[in-house]
């Protein structure tokens, strides 16, 4: 068995008025309805209404593919949910005398709000409509089993609202009938397995050819167009969706059955199909969000270009001030790589969990590493001046960005222009082990 959901009541339907309630009984059946075919959508309401006559008056055996036609019929909102409703209660007022009919359109009525879109379940749960329903009720025998299957599905409809069943239940008959007087499935009409599996081959042939769906999936494959791809899963959903939920409709009649195991039917040979062409199409889409979003993020930093504005700063400088705030601005520049770097693998992980962990701003993160551990070694020498700053850039900063002749031509010219300045500070030895250091790289 399924589980549901309660629906959330909806605005309710316009009153209809006593009048159009009460029918003559002297016209034929089809007429019952004339008042809804003059007033709006007369062909679809029409068909409708003739559906439901063969519904609750065919055989047994035939009933289920009248049942699955009003279904697919009032799926497809050829008359507006609240007309669908209406149609049925006003059946069932009319129906009142002949109890045989009316437990088949509680039947019909209880398929439909299994199986039948929400706004359909939203109109049968307003509080006008279950006042119509009780009106029904009423002009029933209350020893019929129609007259208490009717009682029960009022007070399913009841206790399925959010807001209905928070009110007391005023009818007796209502009130007294239990829960488990009968079962959700408790519609399906007597039929036998040729009846079931002539009834699921008419409804897979709406689907069309398998190779349809693989043709899908081929196609996407192939494509490089985003824009196409999401018109494809768009569609591709709402297949998924009818696939559901006609797979739902047939799985409560196969429950009927009692047979154990069945074989994996066709439906749902189609419903797998159509989940990996959804998994193909959203790896795709997800791969593209990921890689717009590290684009946006990485470039938000070479823009910017904030590394290379506080490598420049610190170049040229050696007062402790600046320095200071060069070392803030680094600080915070590090703490929001750190941000947005975490920001981007959990976007990699939810758009791409198979594909490989990445980190397109690891090399950004480790320049400023380097350059926040340079400034902290300058500020220790505050006295060393412009110069000794810049090449403390060259060799400790910048020595992974700059290739050898340039490290050597950094060297050499603050050697050439400086010589005094570094005997002066550290002594001759300096140059020594500076040299040897050069050796070593």
């Amino acid at each position: 068995m399924f589980s549901f959901i309660p629906f959330k009541t909806t605005s309710t339907i316009e009153q209809t008025s006593e009048s159009s309630l009460v029918f003559s009984r002297h016209l034929p059946s089809k007429r019952l309805f004339d008042p809804l075919i003059s007033s709006e959508t007369g062909y679809a309401v029409s068909a409708s209404c003739d559906s439901v006559e063969k519904a609750v008056g065919e055989k047994a055996s035939r009933r289920i593919f009248y049942f699955n036609e009003i279904r697919e019929r009032f799926l497809a909102w050829e008359v507006p949910p609240e007309r669908q409703a209406e149609i049925l209660r006003k059946k069932l007022f009319v129906a009142a005398k002949t109890p045989k009919q009316i437990l088949h359109l509680v039947d019909l009525i209880l398929m439909l709000f299994n199986h039948c879109q929400s706004g359909f379940s939203d109109t049968l749960m307003e509080s006008k409509s279950i006042e119509q329903l009780i009106t029904s009720l009423v002009l029933l025998k209350s020893c019929s089993n129609a007259a208490k299957k009717l009682a029960w599905l009022i007070k399913l409809l009841i206790s399925s609202s959010e807001s209905l069943s928070k009110i007391p239940v005023y009818t007796e008959e209502v009130s007294k009938v239990e829960m488990d007087a009968f079962r959700r499935d408790s519609w399906v009409p007597e039929m036998s397995l040729h009846d079931y599996h002539e009834l699921e081959n008419s409804i897979i042939e709406k689907y069309g050819n398998a190779d349809k769906i693989a043709h899908i999936i081929e196609t996407v494959d192939k494509s490089d167009d985003i824009k196409m791809i999401e018109k494809q899963r768009s569609e591709v959903k709402e297949v998924e969706c009818c696939l559901m939920r006609d797979g739902n409709f047939l799985q409560e009649i196969r429950n009927s059955f009692y047979i154990s195991e069945w074989p994996k039917y066709q439906l749902t040979r189609m419903l797998d199909q159509i989940r990996r062409a959804l998994s193909t199409i959203d790896c795709l889409l997800g791969l593209e969000a990921y890689e717009a979003k590290k684009r946006e993020v990485v470039e938000k930093y070479t823009t910017t270009r904030e590394l290379e504005q506080i490598i420049s700063v610190i170049d040229t400088t050696a007062d402790v001030e600046v320095l200071q705030q060069q070392y803030a601005a680094a600080q915070e520049l590090q703490q929001r790589l750190i941000e947005d770097a975490a920001v981007l693998r959990d976007f990699q992980r939810q758009l791409c969990p198979t594909a490989s962990p990445e980190n397109p701003l690891e090399s950004l993160q480790t320049q400023t590493n380097t350059t926040f551990t340079a400034i902290e070694n300058l500020m220790e020498r505050p006295n060393s001046g412009c110069e000794l700053s810049e090449y403390k850039m060259n060799t400790e900063v910048c020595l992974g960005d700059f290739s050898a002749i340039a490290f050597v031509s950094a060297l050499k010219r603050v050697f050439s222009h400086h010589q005094s300045q570094l005997d002066t500070i550290w002594g001759n030895e300096f140059v020594l082990s500076e040299c040897t250091l050069l050796f070593h790289f």
